[in-house]
């Protein structure tokens, strides 16, 4: 810790050197790592407001940005990083381009500012107090944009207080100390991430700071957390290769397996329903647990108390798999305008298909129309350059408005319902929240790795669904179905109808409007990459409604063939 904090120095009194001072808009644009966080906090100490960038970000994302915020320092991860920032002299503002790690033409590396941080600390021993003793709670310490699900992303906003206010709530829950360890993977430019920095810094929770995906598993099984937090994509995958591993078992394998998953789930249902777990039920899950869970869980470290989950919404399925599995899982709700977290599920009561109860400190008001407000010391200044914009969502006495629908169980734990503007409407006037029904048809049927649903205006809904290929190709293998490129295995008879068994047993559960009557399967995967994904992993439905028109509209059209796989020639 006081490594980390002569590191903070050092870099505080070299932006004190170049110029920086208060409210400069200094940028990052760089994995998650400790420089990351050091050139956060040195930003902060200096009086400047830190405006993170996706490093996933295309060029056009980042010059937007960085022109937007008027950045005067932008650091970056590597030369790789540098690239992205495309012509610097497309962006007035910017005077220094700082690289943490290698070198890049007109910029310096994080080693050369430190030094000068350090010269300049020696001639000015007080500067570095007397920067950071202007800052009020109140002042604004980050722009966050977000990665909406449309259009240009809007900075918000965020005050210090915000993040003190994260890290001391999440503290009064009693759940973190000193003695966990957590490896902190998520892009620390979303506020989850920042939020986790927050409450980690704050108990002190040793943490390895890497996001880096491909080393994601090694750093599990190699410093065995006490606990992690994670979006909900990353859960979903863990929780498919585990059954993918199930299904290349053979057959005695796969029934026992499939016995130890249904006694390991009647137990957690009983446990989360606050229920007396039968002695026979015990026994049995003592003697499975050492077959079949814990090589399950060593493959996440074995050590693992629990997970955090949020950034988008959790399938109940994968909660229930992880808690039957022995690890449960705390999935949380928030906003980037909210702070972070404003309700988060108790290990002592997780409860699946919940965000949990708010923190303390939060206030959830419920509008007539079921859309959640909230309060609390992390709600937002507003969005940076849009007033109009701000004055939508900051109501009278301090409250967010969310455009999330949902409803407060009678133990204060709150349902997410759906996006207000996600509603569809049908011909016939019914009102349908797509994201129940996608999350359940998901959590149902692993061979789908994204839905959406479509209806709006229409005499029944659809929807467009995205194969999960390496799901798909075991299934396949195991059943001995022959195919020469992905195309033909998504085209083949039996694979249409296995995922048609899917959407018949999702639609079992569904009121008769809810229920999914067509559907295509397409060939392109959603990404951030082809900006059909955020960061987080949320679906940008208009996004992909708008690239797929031309397939929606087959879907309403009674001459054209569905279910149907849509892959190119």
């Amino acid at each position: 810790w006081s490594e980390a904090a002569r590191r903070v120095r050092d870099i505080t009194n070299g932006l004190l050197a170049i110029g920086i001072g208060p409210e400069t808009r200094c940028a990052i644009l760089a994995r998650t790592c400790p420089a990351w966080l050091f050139a956060d906090i040195a930003i902060n100490c200096a009086g400047a407001i830190t405006a993170a960038l996706h490093v996933r970000s295309t060029k056009e994302e980042v010059g937007y940005v960085l022109r937007d915020c008027q950045a005067q320092v932008v650091f970056c991860g590597t030369p790789e990083d540098v690239k992205q920032l495309g012509d610097p002299a497309s962006i007035p503002e910017l005077q220094h381009i700082v690289v943490f790690q290698g070198q890049a033409p007109g910029a310096m590396s994080l080693a050369e500012l430190s030094a000068r941080g350090r010269a300049h600390g020696n001639v000015n021993p007080t500067a570095y107090q007397s920067a950071h003793a202007l800052l009020t709670p109140q002042h604004t310490a980050t722009i966050l944009y977000t990665s909406g699900t449309t259009g240009l992303p809007k900075g918000v906003m965020t005050t210090h207080d915000a993040w003190i206010y994260q890290a001391e709530a999440i503290e009064a829950l009693d759940v973190m100390t000193p003695a966990d360890l957590q490896v902190l993977f998520l892009p620390m430019s979303h506020v989850f991430a920042k939020a986790m920095a927050a409450v980690f810094l704050r108990i002190g929770i040793p943490t390895l700071l890497d996001g880096d995906a491909q080393r994601l598993r090694s750093n599990l099984a190699e410093l065995k957390p006490t606990w992690f937090a994670a979006v909900p994509l990353v859960l979903d995958e863990i929780r498919s290769r585990a059954l993918e591993v199930v299904e290349q078992m053979n057959p005695i394998q796969r029934k026992m397996a499939d016995w130890a998953f249904d006694i390991a789930r009647r137990i957690s249902d009983l446990e989360l329903d606050n229920q007396t777990v039968p002695h026979h039920l015990r026994l049995q899950r003592a003697a499975i647990d050492r077959v079949v869970m814990a090589p399950l869980r060593a493959r996440l470290g074995g050590q693992l108390r629990f997970i955090v989950c949020g950034g988008a919404p959790l399938a109940e399925d994968t909660c229930r798999f992880f808690h039957a599995l022995g690890i449960p899982v705390l999935e949380g709700y928030g906003m980037t305008e909210s702070g972070g977290a404003a309700c988060v599920n108790r290990p002592d009561h997780a409860r699946p298909g919940t965000v949990g109860a708010p923190l303390p400190g939060t206030e959830i008001h419920l509008a007539h129309d079921g859309e959640i407000q909230i309060r609390n010391r992390g709600v937002f200044l507003g969005y940076h350059g849009h007033p109009e914009d701000t004055a939508e969502v900051l109501l009278e006495g301090g409250w967010l408005r969310t455009g999330d629908l949902g409803h407060l169980h009678d133990d204060g734990t709150l349902v997410i319902t759906g996006r207000k503007k996600n509603l569809l409407v049908t011909s016939a006037g019914k009102n349908v929240a797509p994201a129940p029904i996608e999350l359940k048809l998901k959590s149902l049927w692993p061979y789908i790795e994204h839905v959406v649903v479509v209806g709006h205006g229409r005499p029944y809904l659809a929807a467009i669904l995205i194969l999960d290929m390496e799901r798909v190709e075991s299934w396949a293998k195991v059943r001995s179905i022959a195919w020469v490129n992905e195309a033909e295995l998504a085209s083949h008879p039996r694979v249409i109808a296995l995922i048609q068994e899917g959407v018949d047993r999702a639609n079992q559960t569904l009121a008769p409007w809810e229920r999914i009557r067509r559907f295509s399967l397409l060939a392109e995967p959603f990404s951030v990459d082809n900006g059909l994904l955020t960061a987080t992993g949320k679906v940008r439905r208009q996004a992909v409604v708008a690239r797929h028109a031309h397939h929606v509209s087959d879907l309403y059209d009674q001459k054209s063939p569905a279910p149907v796989a849509v892959w190119p020639e």
